[in-house]
């Protein structure tokens, strides 16, 4: 048993459970310990923390990617729609993707070097180089917006509201440590749990739970 399964098991199982996750969060931690994100489930990560408390409802933040977006993008996000979806306990709060454009670091250092060399290249050679740097010189990138002001707003509503007792945050982002504290000043207790939480976001909870890559192995789609 894992040296923090003793703390939380010291808490009241009649707690009404709340569980916020934070999607994109969640998805890049999983990915950083070498899984593949898709191939796990929110909810099942969600139940899995909760165990036998009664829960009131798993939020899952994410951005809203439009019919804009790339379609390997587009076909992600309806695939976890669907994961989502098929719980009714689940909650999908969504906010928008914001397009931004952006410069291509190599492409840019490649043009550079390239106006040094024009009279030093075979013409045919200098002219293909010239043309793949002008053509992946200028990106679109894609940044999702709102999520995290939406999920710390109703983490703290909700905590007013009393509409949980004990909220289990699913994110290791240090920015969400205002929204924590002011729920455990309404007597909330707050359980934070990430492969990789801020020290700031685990100093700010009542516990912080790391999840190890063999963790995940009972969460699988």
């Amino acid at each position: 048993m894992p040296p923090w399964a003793f703390v939380f098991m010291a808490f009241s199982n009649t707690q009404r459970s709340l569980v916020f996750i934070d999607g994109p969060n969640l998805y890049h931690k999983i990915k950083d310990l070498g899984l593949t994100p898709r191939y796990y489930s929110p909810v099942a990560i969600a139940r899995k923390l909760v165990q036998d408390r009664p829960l009131v409802q798993i939020r899952y933040y994410r951005a809203n990617v439009g019919e804009n977006a790339p379609r390997r993008v587009r076909d992600a996000y309806q695939a976890m729609t669907n994961m989502l979806a098929a719980d009714p306990a689940v909650a999908i709060v969504e906010g928008y993707l914001q397009r931004l454009p952006k410069q291509n670091p190599c492409a840019k250092e490649l043009l550079q070097t390239l106006a040094t060399l024009p009279d030093r290249l075979p013409q045919a050679s200098y002219a293909v180089l010239y043309k793949l740097a002008k053509k992946h010189h200028d990106l679109i990138d894609y940044h999702e917006k709102g999520v995290d002001v939406q999920l710390a707003i109703d983490m703290v509503r909700y905590a007013v509201e009393n509409t949980y007792d004990l909220a289990y945050l699913l994110s290791g982002d240090g920015d969400f440590s205002p929204a924590v504290e002011t729920a455990r000043t309404f007597g909330k207790r707050v359980f934070v749990a990430s492969p990789d939480a801020s020290k700031k976001l685990r100093d700010s909870a009542d516990l912080s739970i790391r999840l190890h890559r063999d963790w995940f192995d009972d969460c699988q789609v």
